[in-house]
């Protein structure tokens, strides 16, 4: 037993107990995103918990670059004087510049079959050439506009400005104005409803706070880990709290901890995709109960 000076004098004493959650472990085991819910065995549920810290998670840095919120876009062809637009929707996963390029030539060939979209290593931009004198090329944004413009909008991925204009592929080579931003997701956001919904008493009112205050402390205390990631894609590393009291929750009332949800996003709010089937992420929690 430990002693424990909480915020409330109904904490005295508690037992501890390290649990070790695998996604491999989800209830919707085939969804691509990180969004799931882990349910315990019934030998494994812990009831009556009064404290939990995330100690560590480790990642593969596999997250999909192009994902369902950043793979669509339109394209216009103009044939001879004569406009048609049509969408194109890039099947989600993590693309190298060359993969990314044969991949948008063999979408776009449905509609200009003679167009050519290659990677360009000396100017580092994708380059398009319609190879037509009578074809020209315009990139426009996807209807309706993507929420959170910036990162969910896939020609700023590949280096055209967000609406595509003035950009135009023509009958020669015609560079994209800007280098891509494929890097993917740099800095993830751990975050769990669970404890939310359990009422914190770590988000407490201070004298001249006020319930909007509060309300916004609710909020923010679904976030229980930032982490800037920092592995090769495809290669696993451990995260650790290092200290910090943002994955720290301290319960007014037990629960009984028999599922707990979990999910990983973007600093845009986006549910992080990934191959979870075959690499899945691992947390480490410390669980606190009478």
């Amino acid at each position: 037993m430990e002693s424990f000076s909480g915020f409330t004098s109904s904490l005295r004493e508690y037992n501890q107990a390290n649990l070790r959650l695998s996604t491999s472990f989800r209830s919707n085991f085939y969804d691509r995103d990180t969004d799931c819910i882990i349910n315990m065995t019934q030998n494994r549920i812990i009831n009556n918990v009064c404290k939990i810290n995330l100690n560590y998670v480790t990642i593969c840095n596999n997250f999909h670059n192009i994902a369902s919120y950043n793979n669509k876009f339109r394209i216009t062809v103009t044939v001879s004087g004569v406009p048609t637009t049509s969408p194109i929707v890039v099947p989600p996963g993590y693309y190298d510049t060359v993969s990314l390029a044969a991949k948008m030539q063999s979408l776009i060939n449905v509609f200009a079959p003679t167009v050519s979209v290659v990677w360009s290593e000396t100017l580092s931009r994708f380059v398009v050439n319609t190879n037509d004198p009578l074809i020209e090329l315009r990139f426009n944004v996807s209807l309706p506009l993507p929420v959170n413009y910036l990162g969910n909008n896939f020609l700023y991925l590949v280096g055209l400005p967000l609406n595509g204009q003035p950009y135009e592929a023509i009958n020669t080579a015609t560079p994209f104005p800007n280098p891509p931003a494929l890097f993917g997701a740099t800095s993830v956001y751990i975050m769990s409803n669970k404890f939310v919904s359990a009422k914190s008493v770590l988000n407490v009112l201070l004298p001249g706070d006020s319930d909007t205050i509060r309300e916004l402390q609710s909020q923010n205390a679904s976030e229980i880990m930032a982490l800037g990631i920092t592995a090769p894609y495809g290669v696993y590393q451990s995260y650790y709290d290092q200290g910090s009291d943002r994955g720290e929750f301290v319960l007014a009332q037990g629960i009984s901890l028999d599922s707990i949800d979990l999910k990983v996003i973007d600093e845009f709010g986006n549910v992080l995709e990934t191959d979870s089937v075959n690499t899945p992420i691992y947390y480490s929690f410390k669980v606190s109960y009478q």
